[in-house]
């Protein structure tokens, strides 16, 4: 049975059941900007709301589609579905493929998305230099979505909370090569080039 997650703009959660799903969905409804987006594996969709506009997106892989401006409730309809574990929702005939280079670029937003859901946790020791760690060759500093995963890896660290932008900012101003970011039990590895990416896009799809 696949994992799923959801992730808006206002909370996560693991193992949401139809109803969360549900209400995240026609909740864009009230809201000029806001998203909600479940993940099951490797797949997500995504609904994002900016200036009274719904965009939806899914990937399956390497390749990504978008349907424009769908009623809220044919929105929840297609969650709902997903959610069910249903194939024939992928079916619709509005859904349009993204190039690979759009795909790519709503790749990053998408995963900007993710990380914007809660503040990410950063670890510093008690001088106020981040952790890091090294596997001889590259050197990479940590953020953590949970807690728990924090002082697991990170037991004496002092923490403070950053929002996904300043997390980048910092990181590209370290000599450090590389990000490593806890998200939902998963870890995400990013580079500068990723990192000044993920930057230059600012956000969730409009």
């Amino acid at each position: 049975m696949e994992r799923f997650a959801l992730s808006t703009d206002e909370a996560e959660s693991e193992s949401p059941d139809a109803a969360a799903v549900e209400a995240a969905v026609r909740r864009l409804a009230r809201e000029k900007e806001a998203y909600a987006l479940l993940s099951w594996g490797s797949e997500f969709l995504q609904a994002t709301r900016s200036d009274g506009r719904l965009v939806l997106e899914r990937q399956e892989g390497a390749a990504r589609w978008s349907l424009e401006g769908p009623p809220v409730d044919d929105a929840a309809a297609l969650f709902l579905a997903a959610r069910a574990g249903e194939a024939g929702w992928k079916d619709d005939p509005r859904w349009k493929r993204f190039s690979e280079e759009e795909s790519a670029l709503d790749a990053r937003r998408a995963l900007l998305a993710r990380l914007a859901a809660a503040p990410l946790l950063v670890p510093r020791s008690a001088d106020g230099a981040l952790y890091s760690s090294s596997n001889g060759e590259q050197t990479a500093v940590f953020a953590f979505v949970s807690e728990a995963s924090l002082r697991e890896t990170c037991p004496d660290a002092e923490a403070a909370p950053l929002g996904i932008a300043e997390l980048l900012a910092l990181f590209l101003e370290t000599p450090h090569d590389a990000l490593f970011v806890e998200s939902q039990g998963d870890w995400l590895s990013l580079d500068k080039a990723e990192a000044r990416a993920l930057l230059e896009v600012g956000g969730p799809r409009a």
